[in-house]
């Protein structure tokens, strides 16, 4: 039956030449709302806010939680060795990062946060310095994003502020973190 139907629908159409004019009546041109069309410009704004956004906020909130609250917790409980946990999970978290640029840095401050984790079991004071590091490596990106050497952009006034500005952030909360510890013992 389906099979009638479609021949009989099929063999009323008629067949189309190529001098046929395929635009819509008059009528109803009026009706068809012009299509809206994506700047590129837009396009390219949205997608640099939603990766500010995941690497400034999302990245660091799910790799501490990984990495400290999980890997190195539970190294730390499987084998009550701080300095084996700490280096391991700072492998792990270097090795994760992907670009050969990326994975010693990453190492380095997985070593950082690791330590500030087992003095603290605090997963927020790693997050927040995480942070910190994710959003003045892109303000450095957004400043100078046509440079391709550190050199360059390590001299500039505006860097120099934004990294003695995290300098003093994770100096103050290493301070913070380490009182809490002496009161707790």
């Amino acid at each position: 039956m389906r099979m009638h139907f479609l021949f009989f629908v099929v063999s009323c159409i008629k067949p189309l030449k190529a001098k046929d004019n395929f635009s819509p009546p008059p009528s109803m041109s009026s009706e068809i709302p012009p299509r809206r069309m994506i700047d590129t410009d837009e396009l390219t704004r949205m997608a640099r806010e939603a990766s500010i956004v995941g690497i400034c906020l999302l990245a660091p909130f799910a790799e501490e939680l990984v990495m400290r609250g999980g890997v190195e917790e539970y190294l730390l409980r499987w084998k009550p060795n701080a300095a084996l946990a700490i280096v391991l999970s700072s492998l792990l978290f270097g090795v994760l990062h992907f670009y050969p640029s990326l994975i010693v840095t990453a190492f380095l401050n997985g070593l950082l946060y690791g330590w500030v984790y087992y003095r603290s079991r605090n997963v927020v004071a790693c997050f927040l310095m995480h942070m910190v590091n994710n959003t003045a490596s892109c303000l450095a990106d957004w400043l100078r994003p046509d440079d391709s050497t550190c050199l360059d952009i390590l001299f500039q006034t505006r860097v120099i502020i934004i990294t003695l500005f995290c300098i003093v952030f994770m100096i103050a909360s290493l301070g913070n973190i380490k009182k809490k510890t002496m009161q707790k013992a």
